[in-house]
């Protein structure tokens, strides 16, 4: 999973992409097919990514509920639409998933907006793991693996709440793609 960032995003229809005409401004990630299980975020609607949604295929978006009430003005009109990103680029939403906390824990519903790592790769990536495991014992696993993995990128681990480890691997996409 990719660290966050905001974007402005636009209606379908809007044709002026200057950022006063943004239906929402939106944290997104780049994140690869099975984050929202191991994060344990629910798929409430469509479809979670696949390897095939690369850039070669359509450019697609799981988003969550209060992503569907800005820009949509429902969840019900959100899965199948599009939106537009501020280069012009067409999304299709594929999937929805529940609200969650992006920035902090006290804030409000954000509207979010996840693409398939292959479609947006990021210069930093947080891979979420979900393990029964103790944390440390985690850790020792996987940090020899990361070298194979990503050999020229250094490896940072934290740990998240129980239900949730989260280990981040700072990396440059081009350098360890």
């Amino acid at each position: 999973m990719g660290r966050w960032n905001d974007s402005n995003v636009f209606t379908d229809q809007t044709t002026d992409l200057r950022p006063t005409h943004a239906a929402a401004d939106v944290v997104t990630y780049s994140v690869s097919p099975d984050y929202f299980h191991s994060a344990g975020t629910a798929l409430l609607a469509g479809r979670a990514f696949s390897w095939n949604d690369d850039e070669k295929s359509p450019r697609v978006a799981v988003v969550n509920r209060e992503f569907g009430s800005k820009v949509f003005g429902s969840s019900a009109k959100t899965l199948g639409g599009y939106f537009k990103l501020p280069d012009g680029a067409r999304v299709q939403v594929v999937g929805i998933v529940e609200n969650g906390k992006h920035k902090n824990i006290n804030e409000d519903p954000q509207p979010a907006m996840f693409f398939p790592l292959l479609q947006a790769p990021a210069n930093e990536t947080c891979m979420v793991v979900r393990s029964s495991r103790d944390p440390q014992q985690l850790t020792s696993a996987i940090t020899p693996q990361s070298t194979v993995w990503m050999p020229v990128c250094p490896l940072t681990c934290k740990v998240g709440p129980k239900r949730c480890s989260r280990l981040y691997l700072p990396r440059v996409w081009r350098l360890c793609r």
